[in-house]
């Protein structure tokens, strides 16, 4: 007795690749993990340089205090001297370039300084001896007013 075996064409063509369906799904399955990453990077990017913007608006008001202290318990002209009060310059805008905000009131009782932050909605402005937010367009502001 004598068994021949026959080859089928799924035994001599066994998967030699992938489907076009299976490389589909492949490829759209890399598309939407890169979107995702590609979205948390960006919104990392925007909380890293608003932290930065905190930072910087934190040491531009210990500087003014610094400020307060050596000049007869006054801020006039604080802001416009912050350029040689801090070590580098007044800070800059991590994503513009552009120098942080201070503004003084008259008489330098107080002052107001500020940065814009990326992810809301708000200003700055200096009130009496207040500095507040206001909602606008422009972005929102990390505000930071006298400690005196």
């Amino acid at each position: 007795m004598m068994i021949v075996m026959q080859r089928t064409r799924l035994t001599t063509h066994s998967r030699l690749g992938f489907t076009l369906i299976e490389l589909l799904i492949v490829i759209s399955i890399i598309g939407i993990l890169t979107a995702l990453g590609g979205t948390l990077y960006a919104t990392s990017q925007r909380n890293a340089r608003d932290a930065t913007r905190r930072t910087n608006v934190s040491q531009m008001q210990n500087v003014l205090e610094q400020y307060f202290t050596t000049n007869s318990s006054s801020y006039t002209n604080g802001c416009t001297n912050m350029s040689t009060l801090m070590p580098n310059g007044v800070p800059r805008d991590p994503q513009t370039g552009l120098d942080l905000g201070c503004s003084e009131t008259s008489g330098g009782a107080s002052y107001c300084v500020y940065a814009d932050l990326e992810l809301d909605t708000g200003n700055c402005t200096v009130s009496g001896t207040t500095c507040t937010m206001i909602i606008t367009t422009t972005g929102t502001h990390v505000c930071q007013t006298a400690l005196q």
